[in-house]
């Protein structure tokens, strides 16, 4: 019997290692989630970037956002071409209780096709922030264009606690069908389904968070996608070192989305 291009590339249901299976859910700490909807008015290009070639069309952008709490990053999609992205996804930060009283979020937004230039940045602190919903910052302009008056669009909003996120990526290879799936996954590419750092994995949620949460711990609200904004809130690119396109391209071939989970004590009342 003739292989598939999937079998090929030797993705067979893979039994989890033991570090996945060992790894438990990390201790319930402080959780920031983070509501990334939209950037407005990001400068558009300048003279001399527009001198570089055809590829800057129309003075617009490809934008991104980085988002910096602490020691830790989460970076957006790339939204191409334009000056008022959405995305409309979040991004949960787990810190020291020591931390979060003098912790500041730093959001900026990035041009991935002009060599990742820095364009407007903001920083936020969170000594005050209870539950900040679709709330504008004004982003400062990293440009020459001082006075540019871009905004972000945020919900800022503390877990309640205590609690513990899980979040998983789920990775899928498109085939030679034209269809995407994750038994097209290659060698390399891991499991279907992983957690950041890789500790967490598995070929379906269930199997891979299964011995994940520590027992007397409960989930309400079962496993969302991350991201609602649209596409059910896949992300693409050329391979999964990413970049990462809200949208599919003609070089994209892998694809992968965040699905997340909030556990809670079993005491706490539903």
């Amino acid at each position: 019997m003739a292989r598939t291009d999937c079998e090929r590339n030797r993705l067979h249901w893979l039994e989890p290692t033991t570090p996945c299976r060992e790894r438990r859910a990390g201790q319930a700490m402080p959780t920031l989630r983070v509501q990334l909807h939209r950037v407005s008015n990001i400068p558009g290009l300048c003279d001399d970037e527009r001198a570089r070639g055809p590829r800057y069309c129309g003075g617009q952008r490809d934008p991104y956002v980085v988002l910096e709490l602490d020691d830790q990053e989460q970076i957006s999609a790339v939204v191409p071409r334009t000056l008022n992205p959405a995305w409309h996804a979040s991004f949960d930060f787990r810190l020291c209780a020591e931390v979060k009283q003098k912790a500041r979020l730093r959001v900026a937004v990035y041009d991935y096709l002009n060599a990742d230039k820095l364009l407007v940045s903001t920083s936020i602190a969170l000594d005050s922030v209870e539950d900040e919903v679709n709330v504008p910052y004004r982003l400062a302009s990293h440009l020459k264009v001082p006075h540019a008056k871009a905004y972000v669009w945020l919900d800022l909003a503390w877990l309640p606690a205590p609690t513990i996120v899980l979040e998983l990526w789920e990775k899928q290879r498109l085939g030679s069908h034209g269809r995407w799936h994750a038994q097209c996954l290659a060698t390399g590419d891991g499991y279907p389904f992983e957690s950041m750092d890789g500790y967490v994995c598995g070929n379906s949620l269930d199997e891979a968070t299964s011995s994940s949460i520590p027992s007397g711990w409960r989930s309400g609200d079962g496993w969302r996608p991350r991201d609602r904004s649209r596409d059910s809130g896949w992300h693409y690119a050329a391979s999964f070192a990413g970049p990462w396109t809200a949208m599919p391209e003609a070089t994209s071939v892998v694809r992968r989305r965040v699905w997340g989970r909030t556990y809670y004590p079993s005491s706490v009342p539903e």
